[in-house]
């Protein structure tokens, strides 16, 4: 008896853990670049963690100085920075650890398809009119 709930008990999880993988998928260059308000070449200068406004989850946000803009489709010209949003970070004690996310460091240079983000943060260090995007199928 012992055998047999173990060897549905690991059944079990294995399944369990190879559903959890099934949540990701590879989307190809061409569907990054159809679907992306902004593709820009650029390298993080910045990043500060913060809560957001319901103080649920972390974010980080990281400024990019662009380099090359590939495609910019917003009214206006290219800022001479933007803001990347991702998940997860550190709060002083706190911190939310997020896997299969975008991870970057200062000095990072990269190529970001860009949509825009609807993270609301409240901070005085962030600039309130400054362009906020979070990947599209990153990492």
């Amino acid at each position: 008896m012992k055998r047999i709930l173990l060897g549905f008990l690991l059944t079990t999880l294995s399944i369990t853990a190879s559903l959890a993988q099934c949540m990701l998928y590879p989307v190809s260059l061409t569907d990054r670049a159809k679907t992306a308000t902004a593709i820009v070449e650029g390298e993080v200068i910045n990043s500060q963690s913060f809560w957001d406004k319901n103080h649920s989850n972390i974010y980080t946000l990281h400024k990019i100085l662009p380099t090359k803009v590939f495609d910019w489709n917003f009214g206006g010209a290219v800022p001479p920075a933007f803001y990347m949003v991702t998940e997860g970070g550190r709060v002083g004690n706190d911190m939310q650890h997020v896997t299969a996310s975008l991870d970057l460091d200062v000095g990072n240079v990269g190529i970001f398809f860009c949509q825009a983000s609807n993270v609301l943060v409240e901070s005085e260090q962030i600039d309130p009119f400054m362009y906020k995007f979070e990947a599209y199928a990153g990492p």
